[in-house]
C-alpha cells in the first residue's frame, strides 16, 4: 500500500475507534421544575422550556412531545439525555439545567402537562397568549 493509501485507512480506523458519528444511548430525563400558569398562544407552534437534573454522564438534553392525548386535556413532555459516558456514582450537576425546549402545537383549552418523571403542570392555550413560556437562556449558558 501507498503511504497516502495508509493514511488514509489509518484516519477511517481511527474515526471508528473514537465512536464518530454514532449516537449515544438514551436515558429519561428527572425533570425539576416546569412552567406553571402560563398562557400559550392556540393553533400555532408553541415552546414551553423545561428544567432538568442532570447527572455527570448526560449530555444533549431533549424534549419530544405527544400531543395525542389532547382531545382529554393532556400534553406528554418526553424529556431524555444522551448517556455517552458510564455512570460512575458520579455526583449529580444539580438542578441547573433550564431552557430545555419542548416545541408543539394544539388547540385552544386547559391542559395538564405531564412528565415520565417529575412534577406535572397546567397551561392554558388560547387567543392572546404568548408563544413561549419559561427560562429559554440557561441552557446555552450550560453547554
Amino acid at each position: 500500500m501507498t503511504t497516502p493509501r495508509l493514511a488514509i485507512l489509518a484516519v477511517a480506523v481511527a474515526a471508528l475507534a473514537a465512536g464518530c458519528g454514532e449516537s449515544c444511548p438514551t436515558g429519561t430525563a428527572d425533570v425539576e421544575n416546569i412552567p406553571s400558569s402560563c398562557s400559550l398562544a392556540a393553533n400555532q407552534t408553541v415552546t414551553l422550556y423545561v428544567n432538568l437534573c442532570p447527572h455527570c454522564n448526560e449530555t444533549s438534553p431533549q424534549c419530544e412531545v405527544d400531543t395525542s392525548g389532547a382531545a382529554s386535556g393532556e400534553i406528554f413532555l418526553n424529556t431524555f439525555w444522551e448517556l455517552c459516558e458510564e455512570d460512575q456514582d458520579c455526583p449529580a450537576g444539580g438542578c441547573d439545567v433550564s431552557g430545555v425546549p419542548c416545541t408543539f402545537q394544539v388547540p385552544p383549552g386547559e391542559y395538564t402537562v405531564i412528565t415520565a418523571n417529575g412534577p406535572s403542570s397546567s397551561i392554558t392555550v388560547g387567543a392572546g397568549g404568548s408563544p413561549t413560556c419559561g427560562n429559554p437562556g440557561a441552557l446555552a449558558a450550560s453547554f
